[in-house]
């Protein structure tokens, strides 16, 4: 992102190219909100800073055990180890809206146990075909978090096959990465990769972009993205007069390399 500071009269960082939006899971807000809200939230927050395209990490599976990836549409025959499919699709008719609407979204994957390369395959065949879609990403929080607290860390080999696994479906489609641990990130792997940084439960406006800025820069020049707005934050956000805005101009002048700032689902229809 080509990022200049205010003008000292109130101007806007350059956002250009930057996503902004939505952090949408079923597992985190219910009920969930129709295709249309989500839109109109990435549009508004789109609309606050110049330059902004409106987009969001749209997720696919969750985990609530440390083990099984439940997945929000039907899968043909048997289904993978530790991947539990839906009766029904959750997405189709959302990712249809997004791609009229022109948002850019991730689809997302808490795996557990599950076998990744297989979940990205299995989640871009179905819908690799939507305009909208440009890559996958992986909450590693949930990577075997059966067996590790917070989630597994990913090996430079595990992130090359990942990210070569997401191209083979589309050369520019790119993987990202969700954690708050840079530890928990591959140690050298950059190439195709994104990184996510889903920090929480800081004190202040101050601290949190502190904490992001460190992750902007642990991965420079690669492009990282912010998840913000979570409830635990929100004694603070809440006095802003903006919030999305603020913390959005706060983190691209923080970190150059800012592509993304999505703005959690939980709390999404208080601002925008």
């Amino acid at each position: 992102a080509g990022v200049v500071a205010g003008d000292g009269a109130g101007g806007a960082v350059d956002a250009t190219g930057v996503r902004v939006g939505f952090h949408a899971s079923p597992a985190a807000v219910e009920p969930f909100p129709a295709p249309e809200r989500w839109i109109a939230a990435a549009t508004a927050f789109a609309a606050r800073l110049p330059g902004a395209a409106p987009g969001g990490l749209w997720s696919v599976g969750t985990c609530a055990d440390g083990v099984t990836c439940a997945l929000s549409f039907p899968l043909e025959g048997t289904a993978p180890p530790a991947v539990e499919p839906a009766d029904e699709d959750a997405n189709e008719a959302a990712l249809t809206a997004f791609d009229a609407a022109g948002l850019t979204v991730w689809l997302e994957v808490e795996p557990g146990e599950a076998d990744v390369p297989t979940l990205i395959d299995r989640i871009l065949e179905r819908y690799g075909h939507h305009g909208s879609v440009a890559g996958l990403g992986v909450d590693v929080e949930h990577l075997r978090a059966s067996t590790f607290v917070e989630g597994d860390a990913v090996s430079d080999a595990e992130a090359a096959a990942w990210r070569d696994r997401v191209r083979a479906h589309d050369a520019g489609y790119t993987l990202l990465l969700k954690h708050w641990l840079p530890e928990r990130m591959p140690p050298t792997e950059r190439d195709g990769i994104g990184f996510v940084d889903d920090s929480q439960r800081l004190p202040s406006e101050d601290a949190l972009v502190a904490e992001l800025a460190r992750w902007g820069t642990t991965f420079a020049p690669r492009p990282v993205h912010f998840q913000v707005g979570f409830p635990s934050d929100a004694p603070w956000w809440r006095a802003l007069e903006d919030p999305p805005r603020e913390l959005a101009e706060a983190l691209l002048t923080a970190a150059e390399n800012t592509a993304g700032v999505f703005w959690v689902g939980t709390t999404l229809e208080e601002v925008l």
